[in-house]
């Protein structure tokens, strides 16, 4: 069973910051986010979680990317 995301005429507006700003960094919102903007404070704290992990020095960016492109090989997720 999948949980419904949130779509953004429905989404509190904090959350509908959260999917203006994801759409302009990365061209879209992904699902995960909207799943979880069933709870605005979880969507925020997903979304701090996920820019805090984008800003960490403690690996390469290359390696970073490789590692983010295999994980979703490794799951199916057409990346």
């Amino acid at each position: 069973m999948r949980i419904k995301g949130v779509p953004y005429d429905e989404a509190a507006p904090n959350v509908q910051r959260l999917y203006r700003k994801l759409t302009e960094l990365l061209g879209r919102v992904t699902i995960p986010l909207t799943a979880f903007a069933h709870c605005p404070e979880i969507a925020e704290t997903y979304s701090a979680l996920g820019a805090a992990l984008t800003r960490a020095q403690g690996v390469e960016p290359r390696l970073k990317t490789l590692a983010c492109v295999r994980a979703a090989q490794i799951v199916g997720c057409p990346f």
